[in-house]
């Protein structure tokens, strides 16, 4: 195994192949979500995630999943 390596188990690919499958969610892809949105709400995207310094849209809304998700647990836990 190399430095850089993970074991099988913990790869991004087996769990994400393992979440598609359990919930029948296919992947997408971002410029879908950029060709449905007006300009305004465009401008409003690349404002934000330009605002918190993220270098593009995929990074930007990776951020907010995570603070959803975040948000999401904290909800569930109180």
């Amino acid at each position: 195994m190399t430095r850089w390596s993970r074991p099988k188990s913990e790869t991004p690919s087996a769990r994400h192949t393992f979440a598609r499958d359990a919930y029948a969610v296919r992947y997408g892809h971002i410029r879908t979500i950029v060709q449905a949105l007006d300009n305004d709400q465009f401008d409003w995207l690349c404002a934000s995630a330009a605002k918190i310094n993220c270098e593009s849209i995929a990074e930007y809304l990776t951020e907010l999943v995570r603070d959803q998700y975040a948000e999401a647990k904290g909800q569930n836990n109180e």
